[in-house]
């Protein structure tokens, strides 16, 4: 009985000891310690959104006061939400996310205020939450595009267009501001196809082929990024039908770029991902020392034969 008494006894201090430890606060933040600060991308192998990453590690990289962690989004909000809840438990100092769906992440982002740790909305916006966004307004992109073919395609022009991810805000504002610029302005021109490509230019090469058994005209190619309108126009070429079919893009890499310097790629919109990769880095070290920080937006440009040089610089 004396032995079962002691062993009862044993186990309760063993079970007041564990509660005693598991409500202590967490260790805090020592002075001089790098603030843990995690970055939560798109997908790994993205094109433009790693060129912004890239530039960011570079900034981040030389600065001893941040300890960064680069995540994979997996182009999946579900992933993202469940990043952002293991940087909460891990008391992260700050989160910079490249949101792949602007409603979806509201719980996130929310998540992270109630902790309260700032979030960085980098590139795209959450619609939910407070966050600081550093990026470009994206219905202008669209804006630029439709600008600029409005006052370029033939009467009775036929055109395709191909768009992004459907969940992505970026993909609608895009097709609402060509929409608006081009097609509410002439009434003529005729979008003949239009579906989505989810930003790939394998997807887009292959969608043209089968657009151009279908229709014998196509005046122009619009597209929400230069991957497609890389892959729309090496189907044309593939079948000989390039010649004289205005083709626009957003981004302005390097590889568009040449092609609009060779002239069989019409135009770009241009966004900066250094300064992009710059504006969060700015904000960050703001808000790591508490400051109220504003959106930091940052224009697009059209990007043609005549600025094309001016645009690699």
């Amino acid at each position: 009985m004396k032995h079962r008494e002691a062993l009862l006894l044993c186990l309760g201090l063993a079970l007041l000891v564990l509660l005693f430890f598991s409500i202590l606060p967490s260790r805090p933040q020592q002075a001089g310690e790098p603030a843990l600060v995690g970055f939560i991308n798109l997908r790994d192998g993205r094109v433009f959104s790693g060129t912004i990453q890239r530039d960011f590690q570079a900034l981040a990289a030389a600065d001893p006061a941040l300890q960064m962690e680069y995540y994979n989004g997996a182009d999946s909000p579900e992933v993202q939400r469940r990043l952002i809840h293991e940087l909460v438990q891990r008391k992260a100092r700050a989160i910079i996310l490249m949101a792949t769906n602007s409603v979806e992440l509201i719980p996130g982002v929310q998540e992270a205020n109630d902790a309260g740790i700032p979030v960085i909305t980098l590139n795209a916006r959450v619609f939910g939450g407070n966050s600081v966004y550093v990026g470009p307004l994206e219905y202008d992109a669209g804006w630029l595009q439709g600008e600029y073919l409005r006052d370029r395609l033939p009467q009775g022009a036929k055109i395709v267009y191909f768009k992004g991810n459907a969940e992505r805000d970026n993909t609608q504002q895009r097709l609402r501001g060509f929409v608006d610029a081009c097609m509410m302005e002439r009434p003529d021109i005729q979008l003949v196809r239009c579906d989505s490509a989810e930003f790939s230019e394998a997807k887009a090469r292959r969608m043209m082929a089968q657009w151009l058994q279908q229709e014998p005209r196509i005046d122009g190619v619009v597209a929400a990024n230069d991957e497609m309108a890389e892959g729309a126009l090496a189907a044309l070429e593939n079948t000989g039908r390039e010649q004289g079919v205005l083709i626009a893009g957003i981004d302005a890499r390097k590889s568009a770029r040449q092609r609009i310097r060779e002239g069989s790629m019409t135009m770009s919109v241009r966004q900066d991902a250094k300064a992009q990769a710059q504006g969060a880095y700015d904000v960050l070290k703001q808000l790591l020392v508490g400051k109220n920080v504003k959106d930091v937006l940052l224009p697009f440009r059209v990007v043609d034969r005549q600025n094309v040089d001016d645009a690699s610089k």
